[in-house]
């Protein structure tokens, strides 16, 4: 009995060993088709779909079979880089060759009574080291009323083509009749007025309260 007992037990653990075995097969078997069917079927479509033709890219067919597409057509656009020597305006900095030298400046605020504006004028002797017929300055939340140049040494007035403004780069542009010669020193003129309450930019009138005494001024 115990040894029939015993041969039970050895032929119980074989049959629990081969199942073992037997499914580690199936799993192994399962990877291996997971791998190699999607590659097998990836060279079947590659090998077996029909050619395409650049011409068959490029050109539309329609219904009748006629060639109806057209061709592809790219355009390329330039953008226009400003003249800065035939319009030095348009350069955020002034000219090299445009050498303010001195400033004489005329202030009055006028701010009693309730007013909020200024007026005033100015003179500045510039140096000119290049031939050019355009005086450049700046100028932002102001009205320049009058401009006039002079030759700086004789005092003799230089005549005057325009005048215009460039917002864009805050310049107030003169343009003379005849250009200003390298070397020369001449002097501009200017008198101007604005408003000390349109904008909280430059000179400006605000009000404020005193933390002692609780007056505004």
């Amino acid at each position: 009995m115990a040894m029939q007992k015993f041969r039970a037990m050895d032929d119980g653990e074989f049959q629990e060993s081969g199942k073992v075995s037997l499914n580690k097969r199936i799993l192994y078997l399962l990877l291996v088709l997971l791998v190699v069917v999607p590659i097998v079927v990836g060279v079947l479509v590659w090998y077996l779909a029909p050619p395409r033709s650049c011409d068959s890219l490029s050109n539309v067919e329609g219904e009748s079979g006629a060639n109806t597409g057209s061709e592809v057509t790219t355009t390329t656009t330039t953008t226009e880089v400003p003249n800065f020597e035939s319009e030095p305006w348009k350069n955020l900095r002034l000219p090299r060759y445009i050498i303010p030298v001195h400033y004489d400046i005329t202030l009055y605020p006028d701010i009693y009574n309730g007013n909020g504006w200024f007026y005033g004028n100015e003179s500045v002797e510039i140096r000119i080291t290049k031939d050019t017929s355009y005086i450049l300055i700046h100028y932002y939340y102001m009205n320049i009323t009058k401009t006039m140049l002079k030759n700086n040494s004789s005092g003799a007035t230089i005549p005057i083509k325009r005048t215009f403004s460039y917002a864009e780069n805050q310049f107030w542009v003169i343009e003379t009749v005849s250009p200003l010669l390298s070397g020369a020193v001449v002097r501009l003129e200017t008198q101007y007025d604005g408003s000390l309450t349109r904008s909280m930019v430059g000179l400006y009138k605000s009000r404020y309260v005193n933390s002692i005494t609780g007056e505004t001024r």
